[in-house]
């Protein structure tokens, strides 16, 4: 399959990002323990060797997820909170990168070696793209010329 012309060698890195799940039975504290803990001290270094420029996890709060879906539903009504454990984020400079890493065998073979046993991978969402700010610390940023 042929890669998709998303490529950005110099200037601003793509940004690839994972909606991950819990397998059902699996408690939102130990899913977290084992991928703070199991798969990032593993899997650092494996992205790092496939370029990633940039890792972040954003978690979700199953607490005020649920209860901001009220909110929600009488200002966006449709809108859905997403109810995922968490976002993984990563930065590339060329989406093959991705592909090196995910392909690479001590990624599956080491880093997620019992994925199985915690992953709900059917439930996943990947987004891809890039980042732009448009206010950060006050100041407005990236705008036309009025």
């Amino acid at each position: 399959m042929a890669m998709p012309p998303l490529k950005s060698t110099t200037g601003q890195p793509i940004k690839y990002t994972v909606e991950h799940y819990r397998k059902d039975g699996v408690s939102s504290e130990a899913f977290m323990d084992w991928f703070t803990n199991v798969v990032l001290p593993k899997a650092m270094p494996v992205m790092k060797k496939h370029n990633v420029l940039k890792v972040a996890v954003h978690r979700t709060d199953h607490k005020v997820g649920p209860a901001f879906q009220g909110v929600v539903d009488q200002v966006r009504p449709g809108w859905k909170v997403s109810d995922c454990d968490f976002v993984l984020e990563h930065w590339v400079y060329d989406l093959e990168s991705i592909v090196k890493l995910s392909s690479d065998p001590e990624w599956f073979g080491e880093v997620l070696k019992d994925g199985e046993d915690w992953l709900d991978t059917s439930r996943s969402n990947i987004y891809i793209g890039y980042d732009t700010t448009y206010l950060e610390d006050g100041a407005i940023k990236n705008l036309p010329q009025n």
